[in-house]
């Protein structure tokens, strides 16, 4: 799922390996702003964590579905939550010693300062708790030191998404990252 606020939507895409692109597959959920959309599968459902773009540091959102492409159904107590040290998505959920851990962006000093690891105590149709655990960054005496944007781990790695201070060409500030391609 890339970012999609500005398209007004959140979708599903498929990896097209002959061509080396991404394509639009589904709309998980139609006019909405969702800012880091995340999306998760536990205890049978399937669980979609995003801020919108109003209050992208600060609320947190859930919507949740019996199947992948199902109808997503807001979570009752959305906003299920509103600080900026611990709202905004930062990657992927994991389980850790058969807890669910949640990362996310600490906006309280500036965009993507460091991360905050949250343990989710509770995620249900109707309920949702989680209690912060710890800071991760910014990374120190190296070139990324400006901040850590997000966590995510992928087997026995750790990939996270650094930032630095830098002056970009505007020839390549422009350049595309990713490629995708809707329907």
């Amino acid at each position: 799922m890339p970012e999609s606020y500005r398209y007004g939507y959140i979708g599903l895409y498929k990896r097209n390996y002959s061509e080396g692109i991404f394509v639009e597959d589904h709309v998980l959920l139609d006019h909405i702003d969702a800012v880091d959309p995340t999306l998760i599968y536990h205890n049978d459902k399937w669980w979609l964590f995003f801020t919108l773009r109003k209050h992208s540091n600060t609320h947190l959102y859930i919507y949740y579905a019996d199947e992948l492409e199902g109808e997503y159904k807001p979570h009752p107590a959305n906003p299920v939550k509103m600080d900026i040290r611990s709202s905004r998505p930062a990657g992927l959920p994991f389980i850790f010693e058969g807890q669910l851990y949640r990362p996310s962006q600490d906006c309280s000093e500036s965009y993507g300062k460091r991360v905050a690891i949250n343990r989710i105590v509770k995620l249900t149709e109707s309920e949702f708790e989680e209690e912060f655990v710890k800071n991760i960054g910014p990374l120190m005496n190296c070139r990324y030191s400006k901040g850590i944007h997000t966590v995510f781990g992928l087997g026995r790695y750790t990939l996270i998404d650094a930032k630095r201070t830098n002056s970009i060409s505007p020839t390549l500030a422009g350049r595309p990252r990713h490629k995708f391609r809707k329907h």
